[in-house]
């Protein structure tokens, strides 16, 4: 029987936990080697080299030693633990069965996003999950379909149940960091569209509204913020109100979603310039 999502969780929450001990430890083990290991005279940089040798030199491994401060040993062998604890979570992961072309997809299409994004949640918490992320990401946008798919999971529920099954709540937040990575990259229309649509779908719903609850809310939320994240409070600071009407805010919207945009801008412009002047900003570009 598959675990449930409360077994998942606490399977991710239990291999979390254990590379963070196993990085710790790792760590302490090699720098013990390294201490141990020297000839007496002999400076600590110059006993790593001749203990590593050429191989490690000028790889990723040292690069990220520089930045890390972990010896590129530990940092090896700590890769290969967590990318069998990665294997472990992916097995626990449930795995959608998708059937036949979806939502004007090829099957293939959506399987490779489903696997990327199923991947990205086996990484949740450990040291590389950021890289590992990025490179995922990076196949999606490499895809044909991968941006299309991506704002199609937050625009249309149908196809995101469909194509996603139990892990639809993943993919969308998945596919809005796939689109604030494209933003990021200089595309920035597949994030703005799906912003637009869904605060048109969200407009005729009240705050109480049980789509509005089932986070998608939070979807809109996410969205804005990404954007913001983009383009940097500086910008937002010296921008007009078209930049947010860009992202579909209007004066005449629910209270509830305009809080969303006011709520995104204000967090960002308050820790960046101070709340007077965050408050100025803000009531300038939603107006008033």
């Amino acid at each position: 029987m598959a675990p449930s999502k409360r077994q998942w969780f606490g399977i991710l929450v239990a291999v979390t936990a254990s590379v963070s001990v196993l990085g710790a430890a790792l760590f302490r083990q090699a720098g013990s080697l390294e201490t141990d290991a020297r000839p007496a005279g002999m400076p600590q940089a110059s006993a790593q080299g001749a203990k590593n040798g050429p191989a490690l030199q000028d790889t990723p491994l040292r690069a990220e030693e520089r930045t890390t401060g972990i010896p590129a040993p530990a940092l090896a062998r700590l890769g290969e633990k967590a990318a069998g604890l990665a294997q472990q979570r992916l097995e626990a992961i449930p795995s959608p069965a998708v059937h036949g072309d979806v939502g004007g997809f090829p099957r293939h299409a959506v399987e490779q996003v489903l696997g990327s994004y199923r991947e990205m949640q086996a990484v949740r918490g450990l040291y590389n999950q950021r890289v590992e992320r990025e490179r995922l990401k990076a196949q999606i946008l490499k895809s044909p379909q991968g941006v299309d798919i991506a704002s199609k999971a937050l625009t249309d529920l149908a196809f995101t149940r469909e194509a996603f099954g139990e892990l639809q709540a993943e993919a969308r937040y998945y596919s809005i960091d796939v689109l604030k990575t494209a933003a990021s990259q200089g595309n920035d229309e597949p994030l703005v569209r799906a912003t637009n649509s869904l605060v048109q779908q969200l407009s005729g719903l009240s705050a109480d509204a049980e789509d509005f609850k089932k986070g998608r809310g939070e979807d809109l939320y996410d969205l804005v913020c990404a954007y913001f994240d983009v383009v940097g409070e500086d910008f937002l600071a010296s921008a007009d109100a078209q930049v947010i009407q860009r992202l579909g805010y209007a004066p005449g919207l629910p209270p509830h979603l305009k809080k969303v945009y006011d709520d995104a801008l204000f967090f960002r412009l308050n820790i960046r310039f101070g709340r007077a002047r965050a408050v100025a900003i803000t009531t300038s570009l939603l107006g008033g």
